[in-house]
C-alpha cells in the first residue's frame, strides 16, 4: 500500500491547495492513502473521511508541531490531546511525545537532518520514537541520504513524505506498508512494527 504520509493543504496557511485537488492527483498517480499534517493545528471542521470515500483513497490527517527541538509528525491526535497542547504555540517536545504515546498515537521526527527545524540526532532521545521520516521532498538529496543512512545505523524504522505545499509536489517521496490499513490506528501499528519502507516514487 502507497501513502504519502506527510502533505499539507490550505489549513496550513502557507499552502495554496485544498485537500480535494490532492485527491485528485493521488488517485491519478496510483496512491491509496494521504495524510494530511496541518502546521500547528488540528483540522476539525472538514470531512476528509467523506473525501476519501469519494475518491476511493486513505485519508487521515495528523498535525506538524513545532518543538523546541525540531518537528514532529504526529499521527493519531484525540481532542483531548488537542485540548492538552497548545499546537499553535512551540512545544515541548518530551512531555508531548510522552502523551502521544500515552494515548495510542506515534510520532515521527520530521525530515531529521533539515538544518534549524529538525531534531537530528536528539530523535534518539524522545520516547517512544521508532520511526523517522528518512525521505522527504523538500529535502536536499544528501540531507535525505544522511538520514537513511543514519536511521539504518541505530536501528529505527524509516517512512517518507513529499512534505508537499503545492500540487506537483505530491508523492515525490512515499511510504509503502506491508498491509493494507483502513484506519489511523492501523497505519500507527504498521509503522511501530516496522512494516513500512520510505521510498521516492521513481524508485516504487
Amino acid at each position: 500500500m502507497l501513502l504519502d504520509l506527510h502533505v499539507h493543504s490550505i489549513f496550513s496557511l502557507d499552502s495554496p491547495t485544498p485537500p480535494e485537488e490532492y485527491a485528485g492527483r493521488a488517485a491519478a498517480l496510483g496512491l491509496q492513502g494521504l495524510v494530511f499534517m496541518e502546521h500547528k493545528r488540528l483540522v476539525t471542521d472538514f470531512d476528509f473521511t467523506g473525501l476519501g470515500q469519494k475518491y476511493r483513497l486513505l485519508i487521515l490527517h495528523g498535525v506538524e508541531a513545532e518543538t523546541f527541538w525540531g518537528h514532529l509528525l504526529i499521527y493519531g491526535v484525540t481532542p483531548a490531546l488537542a485540548q492538552t497542547f497548545d499546537f499553535s504555540r512551540r512545544l515541548d517536545p518530551v512531555p508531548l511525545a510522552r502523551a502521544i504515546a500515552a494515548a495510542g498515537g506515534l510520532v515521527v521526527p520530521a525530515h531529521i537532518f533539515r538544518p534549524y527545524i529538525s531534531l537530528g540526532a536528539r530523535s534518539l532521545d524522545l520516547p517512544g520514537v521508532s520511526a523517522v521520516e528518512t525521505l522527504n521532498g523538500a529535502n536536499s538529496e544528501d540531507e535525505n541520504r544522511f538520514a537513511v543512512q543514519w536511521a539504518s545505523q541505530v536501528g529505527l524504522f524509516a517512512t517518507g513524505g513529499s512534505d508537499a505545499h503545492f500540487l506537483s509536489e505530491l508523492g515525490s517521496c512515499l511510504t509503502r506498508l506491508e498491509n493494507s490499513v483502513e484506519t489511523m490506528a492501523e497505519l500507527i501499528a504498521e509503522i511501530r512494527a516496522g512494516r513500512c519502507q520510505a521510498l521516492r516514487r521513481d524508485h516504487q
